[in-house]
């Protein structure tokens, strides 16, 4: 119904109303963030008095690369690329405020908190060609602060929009109060979750910081919203699983020692029922271990200017996953020589199995046809490896099973 999907929605504008509470999260401003006294207090405190509450700091992406900005316009067939040949190369914003879907035809606002060096003729002359850049890209003019009592009219105009009128909603309503609004968070970003982990073990797997030839793995799981690690590892174990059994040589994936650590709001989701026994309060996490690789996730909070009040356990390995502002570079794709993959069927076929759905003439071709497949794959098949195809099939392409002789191409 309209309140479900209302619900879904907003669980797609990720925010996270406990920012408030500074005993346990807290932004922390270092040179590489907020580059002086002046932008920390326009930051920490300008801001969220302009819009009457802190939500607007977890909309801000910090000191962001205008190469990003300009390399990965959101407008579309506009790209201003040729810019990032010049002046622009490893330049950042003070401030940038994108927005996933156009709001007031504008794809972002930049907010530059501009010092004396700004008055100079030069410099003067890269802002202007900065903010022309921005502009071709899609996003409104650059604001430029100068004194905390600057108008931020352009700014404010945009807090009505869908987006950040829905970000506000969210801190000051949060979704995980319900249990309504708990299960829309779990449908609309659990999923993203678990990929985000699978994501990060395949990448440790893949550079042998996580390694396959060892009898065991313990990994922790900081869970700081959407319960996901149980869904992430038993999804991980079975896709390795069936490629193991297409591979043919017998290995399996080490034992995972799962242990997650979650937060209260989020003890009472759906997805942790019936793994208590695994689950404990975050607050206990430094106590534990060691383990292999301790994952840091969240997927409320966007960007790394947050930091938590809770210890590390001790580890080796230690990945904090989070949601991003934008694209950050551009996709890549990891390839390999081809893979040879033992056969589907313990043998070939014989030309009497070859020919015995073709011997009656009276039979119809598409009775034939399926008459010799049944010859050939009867007793032939090697279960797991079909049983492991047909997962894949599945999982990638939602096909319930083969066609009629398939198999015996796929085989090829």
């Amino acid at each position: 119904d309209a309140d479900r999907i209302d619900l879904l929605r907003r669980a797609l504008h990720p925010i996270d109303p406990r920012m408030h509470a500074a005993n346990n999260y807290r932004y922390e401003p270092t040179w590489e963030k907020l580059e002086s006294a002046f932008e920390e207090g326009f930051f920490l405190n300008r801001l969220p008095e302009v819009f009457g509450s802190a939500f607007i700091l977890q909309a801000l992406d910090l000191q962001r690369s205008l190469e990003d900005i300009l390399h990965f316009p959101q407008a579309g067939e506009t790209s201003p690329k040729t810019y990032l040949k010049g002046d622009f190369t490893q330049q950042r914003v003070d401030f940038a405020l994108p927005f996933p879907y156009p709001q007031n035809e504008k794809w972002g606002i930049i907010l530059e908190v501009d010092g004396p060096q700004h008055n100079t003729t030069a410099q003067q002359s890269l802002d202007q060609r900065r903010d022309k850049a921005v502009s071709e890209a899609g996003w409104d003019d650059t604001l430029r602060i100068r004194s905390m009592t600057d108008s931020l009219d352009r700014l404010l105009q945009y807090q009505e929009a869908p987006y950040l009128k829905t970000l506000k909603q969210n801190f000051q309503e949060p979704l995980y109060a319900s249990s309504s609004g708990l299960t829309a968070l779990q449908l609309a970003l659990t999923p993203i979750a678990v990929a985000r982990i699978q994501g990060v073990l395949a990448r440790f797997v893949l550079h042998d910081w996580l390694s396959l030839e060892r009898e065991q793995w313990r990994i922790a799981v900081l869970e700081r919203d959407v319960p996901a690690a149980h869904l992430a590892m038993e999804d991980f174990k079975i896709h390795f699983e069936h490629l193991f059994a297409l591979e043919g040589q017998g290995r399996q994936l080490p034992q995972i020692e799962l242990s997650i650590f979650n937060t209260p709001e989020f003890a009472g989701a759906a997805l942790n029922q019936g793994h208590q026994n695994t689950i404990q309060d975050i607050s206990k996490a430094a106590d534990a271990g060691p383990f292999d690789l301790v994952l840091d996730c969240s997927t409320l909070v966007r960007g790394h200017a947050v930091v938590f009040s809770e210890r590390m356990p001790q580890t080796r390995l230690h990945a904090v996953i989070r949601s991003s502002f934008g694209q950050r570079r551009d996709r890549r794709f990891i390839s390999e020589k081809p893979i040879q993959y033992p056969g589907i069927f313990t043998r070939d076929m014989t030309d009497e199995e070859r020919l015995s759905g073709f011997l009656d003439p009276d039979t119809p071709l598409e009775q034939q046809v399926e008459a010799g497949r049944r010859a050939y794959e009867r007793d032939l098949l090697i279960p797991e490896r079909i049983h492991a195809l047909t997962f894949f099939l599945q999982s990638v392409f939602r096909k319930t099973s083969f066609r009629p002789g398939q198999l015996p191409i796929i085989d090829q």
